[in-house]
């Protein structure tokens, strides 16, 4: 549980410095991803409710009630699906479409899935974990 929390304050922090603006030279080589205030504020939201969705599936291992992983994730994959800005992904460089894209088949398979097995749900919710670490590597967010 610990090392969750850990975890999450990492991510939390990640999300925090993707908006952080400051105008002193830096060393940041990441590529800015130029997003609409609207965009900017689904990007955040969404990465709020993939670590609440994070957690929670993994609370539901520890519990050990494994099946209820899915659920979870099909409400985050609604509000994806729902709230995703018209055109966004076009516009986004080939890097950040291939994370997307692994991102949400991870998702995906999490949500369809139906399983009790803990192991396959652990397994795919690093990988989520794996592929946000290496976005925030990549990519910030600035604003047209």
């Amino acid at each position: 549980m610990k090392r969750l929390a850990i975890i999450c304050s990492v991510l939390m922090g990640f999300c925090v410095n993707a908006v952080a603006e400051d105008n002193t030279p830096s060393n940041d080589h990441r590529v800015t991803l130029e997003v609409s205030v609207e965009e900017r504020d689904f990007i955040l939201e969404r990465m709020r409710r993939m670590l609440e969705t994070l957690t929670s599936v993994q609370q539901t291992v520890i519990l050990d009630s494994p099946e209820n992983a899915d659920n979870l994730v099909r409400n985050l994959v609604a509000y994806t699906t729902e709230e995703y800005p018209e055109g966004w992904y076009e516009r986004m460089p080939e890097g950040f479409k291939a994370m997307e894209d692994r991102l949400n088949e991870r998702w995906r398979i999490l949500a369809e899935n139906n399983t009790s097995d803990s192991k396959l749900i652990l397994k795919n919710t690093v990988q989520v974990m794996a592929t946000c670490n290496a976005c925030h590597r990549s990519f910030k967010i600035g604003l047209e």
